[in-house]
């Protein structure tokens, strides 16, 4: 199983067009982790819980209490991750239509 981890802080437009890209160019087995990061935007929680009702696609959505940096979210995310072929975005911006094809080549 793929699983991609995508660590998330106060990056609602980009998160949003990340979700969109992972949704239409992934194989509908990939199961998504998104880790929101203790954003401070208030949108934040209200667009994670629209997309976890949104699709039939494992997408699962957890939060941090309090800021916790890229490291350790990314972290908390592979240690929940079983799948066998994992990546962690650095930013939602690196969620393009071609995600899983760089990574079954690299």
């Amino acid at each position: 199983m793929i699983e991609i981890v995508i660590p998330v802080f106060n990056a609602l437009a980009e998160l949003a067009d990340c979700l969109e890209s992972v949704a239409r160019h992934t194989p509908s087995e990939t199961r998504i982790w998104v880790i929101d990061d203790a954003s401070t935007d208030p949108d934040m929680s209200g667009m994670l819980a629209a997309w976890a009702g949104k699709s039939p696609r494992s997408w699962v959505f957890l939060a941090n209490d309090q800021n916790q940096g890229f490291v350790a979210t990314a972290n908390r995310g592979m240690a929940r991750a079983t799948g066998c072929l994992l990546y962690t975005s650095p930013s939602p911006r690196d969620c393009g239509p071609d995600l899983v094809c760089r990574l079954l080549l690299e």
